[in-house]
């Protein structure tokens, strides 16, 4: 019946209050402003959300810096560095920032016998990590339909 689902919201067993299937499909009934029961349980008019999506999305900025220290001497090298990254995600409040230490080094005992160590260490703290990265777009699609 011209695309709405009607509900009966006081529980008298008639169906006053009209309501969007539940979907998350880019069609249905024409907006025509009239009140229409939401999946939150509030009547809203029924019209179209002009930007809707902008407030899902931010603009993302990534920075990286890196120091590092070197030395060799005859028998020795040693190198460590420390990186730091800040990268945010295009969705809202989504960030990874990682701190990455890294040693290497190498003794040569003789012409034919060296040692080698190398240590590195990762702390990272994600937040807001998105399910996959291939399916940005459909973390959103199945909460907010459009």
């Amino acid at each position: 019946m011209n695309g709405f689902v009607y509900v009966d919201t006081d529980g008298d067993g008639v169906k006053e209050t009209r309501s969007v299937a539940n979907t998350n499909m880019n069609f249905g009934p024409r907006f025509d402003g009239q009140p229409t029961m939401t999946f939150e349980g509030i009547q809203r008019p029924y019209e179209a959300q002009i930007g809707n999506w902008n407030a899902l999305f931010q603009d993302a900025h990534n920075s990286q810096v890196n120091v590092a220290v070197s030395q060799a001497t005859d028998n020795a090298t040693m190198r460590f560095s420390l990186t730091r990254q800040d990268n945010e995600g295009v969705s809202l409040n989504s960030k990874n920032n990682r701190n990455i230490a890294n040693l290497n080094t190498t003794y040569r005992f003789s012409k034919k016998f060296s040692t080698d160590l190398m240590v590195n260490y990762i702390n990272q703290n994600v937040t807001n990590r998105p399910y996959s990265i291939d399916r940005l777009m459909n973390n959103f699609g199945g909460i907010v339909p459009t």
